[in-house]
């Protein structure tokens, strides 16, 4: 029992720790993905106002306030955030029991064992990348239809939230989460 939890604490801790390590993160790699996507044309916004309000909205998944205070937000985009925040906090709450659990049964695996995980898991990044390069559009769609149980996340191409993050910025950090994945499953391989 104690190796079934620690293999499963450390697939999830591989599979959420890079979202929050982006998210703190988010200065700068949203300055480097707004120059490389000039995403200053699509939102409207100069550098320091896009970065200002991405701030606002990361701050949003980690205070109190039940939903986004953000200028121009339809009300279908606050209640997807609002689905979002959810999402993260539920995420945030895994990856902390997660961490305690692998800590407290981690030498129930040994490093065979590990391996054998992060093989197992990069196999599956791999298959999951293919298929995201080959149809992207599809794979983003089925990722929304499987963690929201509305619509919201229909969003129309003239909101804010679909200005400020068009498909090609969860794109690139679907390419950051997947390297950080496999950086941090093998730091997780060898602790």
């Amino acid at each position: 029992m104690k190796k079934v939890a620690s293999v499963i604490a450390m697939l999830l801790i591989i599979l959420l720790l890079p979202l929050y390590f982006i998210l703190l993160l988010n200065r700068p790699i949203f300055a480097v993905l707004y120059n490389l996507l000039k995403l200053g044309e699509l939102s409207n916004l100069g550098i320091t106002s896009y970065l200002e309000t991405v701030n606002t909205i990361v701050k949003y998944f980690f205070n109190f306030q039940k939903y986004l205070s953000l200028q121009d937000l339809t009300k279908i985009e606050i209640y997807h955030m609002f689905d979002v925040k959810n999402l993260f906090l539920l995420g945030l709450l895994v990856l902390v029991v997660s961490f305690v659990v692998f800590l407290l049964f981690r030498n129930s695996l040994d490093i065979t064992t590990r391996k054998k995980i992060v093989f197992t898991f990069f196999i599956g990044i791999s298959v999951v990348s293919f298929f995201g390069l080959l149809n992207f559009d599809l794979l983003f769609t089925l990722f929304h239809k499987m963690l929201f149980r509305n619509n919201y996340w229909l969003l129309d191409p003239n909101t804010l939230l679909i200005k400020l993050f068009p498909e090609q910025v969860f794109m690139s950090l679907g390419i950051l989460w997947i390297i950080l994945s496999l950086l941090f499953s093998v730091l997780l391989m060898i602790i």
